[in-house]
């Protein structure tokens, strides 16, 4: 069923139709060495890629729908590094995220479908314990300026307690978003 056409190339043929003995089909080009091959797989990975692939990552979908207590509330879910969370706005969600060391926390909304800006958005750390509470404020402008190019919008603080943290996130803006909570050690980042 192959034939050589010329050292670089190789036809695979197939017929056309059930019982047609035609041989038509495409030219594959043949590579003398595998990192050709990979080159163009690697290539062909990177082409898929789209915003919302490279926010989420590897993460899966967290369906939020159990009661997790943290600062005499309680959040539908227990968010971590490996998962995130769908919804929309306008509205308010919490989550409950478990530290193991003090670490910077970024919050993030990739955003999508902005129907209106609002004029508020809300983001809340609260420390173990809610002995601290870190409120930060956004203008619905703010959001969807800031979301426009990437779709992303975030904000970071640092938390020192060990354990559970309770996290809110309010908006009266009309989006539909994912949300995800990444962290990162702060011994890594004192001097």
């Amino acid at each position: 069923m192959a034939k050589m056409v010329n050292e670089n190339q190789t036809r695979i043929s197939a017929p056309q139709e059930a019982g047609d003995d035609s041989r038509a089909g495409a030219i594959l080009a043949k590579r003398g060495s595998q990192g050709h091959v990979a080159f163009v797989g690697l290539m062909l990975l990177c082409a898929c890629s789209s915003p919302r692939a490279d926010f989420l990552g590897s993460r899966i979908l967290q369906t939020c729908n159990q009661a997790w207590g943290a600062c005499g509330e309680v959040a539908g879910c227990l968010l971590g590094k490996e998962s995130y969370i769908r919804g929309q706005f306008p509205g308010q969600s919490r989550i409950v995220l478990q530290l193991r060391q003090p670490s910077a926390v970024t919050l993030s909304l990739y955003v999508d479908r902005v129907q209106s800006a609002g004029t508020a958005t809300q983001l809340t750390w609260f420390e173990g314990a809610c002995r601290q509470r870190i409120d930060v404020k956004a203008s619905g402008l703010e959001l969807v300026q800031e979301s426009e190019q990437q779709n992303v919008f975030s904000r970071t603080n640092n938390l020192y307690d060990v354990g559970d943290h309770l996290l809110e996130f309010s908006s009266d803006a009309q989006v539909q978003y994912l949300f995800k909570v990444e962290e990162v050690p702060l011994r890594n980042t004192l001097p």
